[in-house]
Parts: structure tokens; sequence; C-alpha cells
């Protein structure tokens, strides 16, 4: 799980896809993250450390996205194209992060999944929500959970990307990955 920061401060989740590309949500790039803090902690709640910081060298958030009006379009549509690549400015050793695969395909209803977040655990670690199938709403965020992947349980792949939480519904919005699938692919050929 990697960090998106702006100054000292948590901005968003994000995950690394390749080992120089990490994958969060359009709206967390519009926020200004300058750099990337990669915890060493594998498990959610299990404490652990920075162990290392990357500068970002360039932003990607998909073009369907509209930041105008801010998080409000989250909740009027834009949410579904709400993922955005970013590219480091240098590579992620294996030794301090592996990259996650991501699915392409849609997910089938029933299917066991996890929402993982920064958010507002405690200093030095990450959480998950909880397990749930994939035709119930996930979860509730907190503050810098948007961008952190929901994973399937069978595969460990992403499949899609947490936006936000709409208090007025009480629904949460995600972007599907297949959704967005052919700009995702387009774009790391572009940057890598």
């Amino acid at each position: 799980m990697e960090v998106l920061r702006s100054g000292n401060a948590a901005a968003c989740s994000g995950t690394l896809v390749t080992p120089s590309v990490v994958v969060t949500a359009a709206h967390c790039i519009s926020q200004g993250a300058t750099s990337i803090a990669v915890w060493t902690a594998a498990l959610p709640g299990k404490g652990g450390k920075v162990a290392a910081n990357y500068a970002i060298e360039a932003t990607y958030p998909n073009p369907e996205w509209s930041a105008e009006g801010g998080l409000a379009n989250e909740f009027l549509g834009s949410h579904v194209w709400d993922v955005g690549l970013l590219k480091l400015s240098s590579t992620v050793p294996a030794q301090v992060a592996q990259p996650r695969a991501m699915a392409h395909a849609t997910t089938p209803k029933g299917t066991r999944m996890t929402v993982w977040g920064y958010g507002s655990a405690a200093a030095g670690t990450m959480k998950y929500y909880r397990s749930f199938a994939w035709d119930d709403n996930p979860c509730v965020a907190s503050p810098a959970d948007s961008g952190g992947p929901v994973i399937r349980e069978d595969t460990g792949e992403i499949t899609r990307i947490y936006g936000a939480f709409d208090s007025v519904t009480n629904l949460d919005y995600t972007a599907p990955l297949d959704g967005n699938w052919d700009w995702i692919q387009k774009t790391l050929k572009d940057i890598e």
C-alpha cells in the first residue's frame, strides 16, 4: 500500500501496479500529491513504517473524469472514470514493494472482495474495511482512503478504485478497472 503525500500530510491511498507506476483515484491527483510513501506493513493494522519515499514525476488522470465541481462530481456519475496513474521518478525495488496485478474483466456478483485504505488508521498502520460479497455496499470511508484498491480475495487482483462516500445516499462510489482498461493500458504503454 502506498500513501500519496502532499508535503507531510497524507492525501490519498494508492497501489503499485508496475515498479514505477501507482494507480489511485483521479480526484487524488487534483489534490496535489507530490510524493508516495511506501509502507513496509504487508497486512493492515500490523504496524509498519515508511520504507521509502518516491517523488511523483508525472500524473495521468483519466481524461473522462471531470474535476469540475470537485468531489461533488463523484455523486453525479463521473465516479466511474475516477482512475489515475502516477509515474514515479524512480523504480521501487522488489524488496521494498511488489506490484499488484489489475483485473480487466467484470467482477461477477457474489465475488468476495476487500477494500483497503490508509485513512484514519493509527499512525504507522494501514487498515482494511471488511470482506464483502460484491453485490453489497462495501464500506464507509475515512479521509485518505480515496484511491485505495478494492481487491478480489480469490485472485488478489485490484478490480476497482475506491472513490468516495456519499453521506446523503449512504453509498460508496468506486471506479471499475474493467471500464477503464483501454485507457489504463494505453497510458501504461505511453509512460513506461
